[in-house]
């Protein structure tokens, strides 16, 4: 985890935190479960409009938000 890292929750702590389920999430989120699972493994990231939901629907900053995709693009490990 780098310095930046420090301090934020993954997606699925924050999901877990809230009670919900992938399933609520989804439905919430206008996207499919297998959405919300890849974005909460690392194997997707969530577009802007879609971090700035998550952020109102987990009562939380957009920044405070890990995301461990965005990370791997950061290091350069992304699959080209």
């Amino acid at each position: 985890m780098s310095d930046d890292e420090v301090g934020k929750k993954t997606l699925r702590e924050l999901r877990d935190e809230s009670g919900l389920t992938q399933f609520e999430v989804a439905q919430q989120m206008g996207v499919t479960i297998t959405t919300v699972y890849q974005w909460e493994r690392g194997a997707a990231a969530p577009y802007a409009r879609h971090l700035l939901k998550l952020a109102r629907l987990y009562n939380v900053s957009p920044f405070d938000i890990a995301l461990p995709e965005v990370e791997k693009v950061k290091r350069g490990k992304a699959a080209a």
